[in-house]
């Protein structure tokens, strides 16, 4: 029968299942015993992940939060009056497309017309 095996860092007792070199529950007691070799680790339940570090941009006081939100909205206001601008100017250059798609088929329907012209006065002079 097997020995049964102990995590080095919690004392949290292994499944049976698990390779018999195995020497820690998880990632994170394996951590902390090439952190702090030979300390028993006391903190955490067995097996659980290392807690993920603060992200940077995280305020560690309401007023950096505030002073952070602050910030936000006057980006997110500069980026609505960006959008605002690109909007208008957008609008522009569709109305002034309309209005040459416009002026081109005013000028195909004179040329049209024109051909017209230009081919019955052939066919009066070819006669």
């Amino acid at each position: 029968m097997r020995d049964v095996q102990f995590c080095k860092t919690c004392d949290f007792r292994l499944p049976l299942c698990v390779r018999s070199d195995r020497e820690f529950c998880g990632k994170r007691c394996r951590v902390w015993w090439y952190r702090h070799p030979g300390v028993k680790r006391l903190d955490f339940s067995p097996g659980e992940d290392i807690p993920s570090r603060r992200r940077r941009g995280e305020p560690k006081t309401l007023s950096e939060a505030l002073l952070l939100l602050a910030m936000e909205r006057a980006r997110a206001d500069e980026l609505e009056a960006a959008a605002k601008l690109a909007q208008t100017s957008e609008g522009i250059l569709r109305n002034q497309l309309t209005t040459l798609r416009d002026e081109i088929s005013e000028e195909r329907t004179k040329n049209a017309m024109l051909r017209q012209e230009l081919e019955n006065e052939r066919r009066k002079h070819a006669l």
